[in-house]
């Protein structure tokens, strides 16, 4: 399994960063936060990649991202969803990352209809983009706001609908607490009906209220029982010492 962390803590991308560059081997590029059309981010990721051998995975803007112009929603149907996910793979062709995280969005009218919009934007984000690992991830309800993709049997069903082999999940803990604490729904039941789609994880921890992108010694998440098995996991945080972040990477690694 490869353990790294995402781009806004890393201090290359971001001046208040916990970890340097050199520290890290995998990195999660998120395009949320800027607007990587105008603004070229690729040569600076490929000048730290050169700089310090680093690999990458990217983060595709989402529905509530800071670049509205740039917001994928892939529970509605418009043609900005596969317009911008054109952009984000020349992005990853250039840093040579093969796997980019995707949500699903917002709920719109009902389960069955943004479903549907999910499942019909999918099937052409992953044919278009056939080179590339699609890994769609688990959401919560925030702020009142349903979400789409909040459940395993929601993921299941898009997955199975999708059917498309470069699709599988992102299975975010932080997230899956989040729901289990709304709905009941245990974080043990993400991983069992999920088994063999989970490649890709986001790992912090979290009160059970917000996402607050904690490291894994701050909250109410017991990692102890957890097996955080996966092709590549990123540690996704937003707060702590530089002491727990390091120690958060190794006990992921652990």
């Amino acid at each position: 399994m490869k353990v790294g962390i995402n781009s806004m803590a890393v201090k290359e991308f971001n001046p208040v960063g916990f970890v340097s560059a050199s520290e890290i081997r995998l990195i999660e590029l998120s395009l949320a936060e800027v607007d990587f059309i105008r603004f070229d981010i690729v040569s600076r990721a490929k000048e730290i990649a050169e700089m310090f051998g680093i690999e990458y995975t990217v983060h595709a803007p989402f529905q509530n991202s800071a670049v509205e112009h740039l917001r994928i929603k892939l529970s509605e149907t418009r043609p900005e969803n596969v317009k911008i996910m054109e952009r984000v793979f020349e992005v990853c062709r250039e840093l040579e990352a093969e796997r980019i995280v995707v949500h699903a969005g917002d709920l719109i009218d009902n389960v069955e209809k943004s479903l549907k919009n999910v499942v019909k934007n999918l099937k052409e984000i992953c044919k278009i983009g056939r080179d590339f690992e699609i890994a769609l991830e688990n959401l919560y309800t925030e702020n009142g706001v349903r979400r789409v993709c909040e459940t395993p049997d929601e993921i299941i069903l898009v997955l199975e609908n999708v059917n498309a082999e470069n699709l599988c999940v992102t299975l975010d803990i932080g997230h899956a607490f989040i729901t289990q604490r709304q709905r009941g729904i245990p974080i043990e039941e993400f991983f069992e009906k999920l088994d063999g789609y989970i490649k890709h994880m986001h790992v912090h921890n979290n009160y059970g209220i917000r996402d607050e992108h904690n490291p894994l010694n701050r909250g109410l998440i017991d990692f102890s029982g957890l097996k955080v098995k996966t092709d590549t996991a990123i540690l996704e945080v937003k707060n702590g010492s530089r002491e727990e972040i390091f120690r958060s990477l190794t006990k992921i690694i652990s």
